[in-house]
């Protein structure tokens, strides 16, 4: 059925939200920096930890470079972690007394890595485009049967939860809270890794906010721990 008589409108003054300036009150704050996290607003006396990961052929920054960060984000320490854990990887660790100068200083690294990596290899050729090419495609086309075969890089995670975990540590006992999907191995690992009884660690699994199948492999509960083993130290 249609209706095809007169439509009335409401006027502007007759909404609440269309038409009207909604004025924000965390934007100006996000900006400047003096935005409150949840987190930071828990408990003051707790350390936020960052880890940047670096891949082979990334420009890690030098130990100088770190000295600057740390004043210009005034962070509490920045520094690289060496150990079996980096594997063929470099880990920079930023510590600092709240959660936005951690978010700042990575971010100008991630600005930093994108703005060193050599631009050669990049196309905008696809893979089939790119496999077409090498095989040289128009001239066996003909053929009865055609083979190609395709290969892409692991492509990571981005959950709405990522990986993180809360350590205490008084310098013997190891006191860890994780979204971990494999907390036997999480626990065993830490004692491990840090040179400490089993029995001196204790883990408790919290809820897993997404990244289903990541969270069994628990570098990030390793890199919390060892870091506050750094930290305590």
């Amino acid at each position: 059925m249609l209706y095809d008589g007169p439509i009335t409108l409401k006027a502007n003054s007759e909404f609440d939200l269309i038409g009207c300036e909604v004025a924000s009150k965390t934007v100006k704050a996000k900006v400047s920096g003096s935005f409150d996290f949840v987190a930071d607003l828990a408990d003051s006396k707790t350390v936020r930890a960052a880890v940047v990961i670096f891949q082979p052929g990334w420009p890690v920054p030098s130990d100088a470079e770190l000295a600057s960060m740390k004043v210009e984000y005034n962070l509490i320490d920045a520094f690289t972690l060496n150990g079996s854990l980096s594997g063929i990887a470099t880990r920079i660790a930023l510590l600092a007394q709240a959660t936005w100068p951690l978010l700042k200083c990575k971010r100008a690294l991630e600005k930093h890595i994108n703005s060193t990596l050599p631009l050669s290899g990049i196309t905008s050729k696809t893979s089939f485009e790119l496999e077409s090419d090498r095989l040289n495609l128009n001239s066996v086309i003909s053929k009865k049967r055609l083979a190609l075969t395709f290969s892409t890089p692991a492509v990571a995670h981005a959950p709405m939860e990522p990986e993180s975990a809360l350590v205490e540590f008084d310098g013997r006992q190891c006191e860890i809270w994780a979204p971990t999907q494999a907390p036997q191995h999480a626990k065993r690992q830490v004692a491990d890794f840090l040179t400490l009884n089993r029995d001196d660690v204790e883990l408790h699994t919290v809820p897993i906010g997404g990244s289903f199948g990541r969270k069994r492999y628990n570098d990030f509960v390793i890199e919390t721990a060892w870091i506050a083993q750094r930290y305590f130290q």
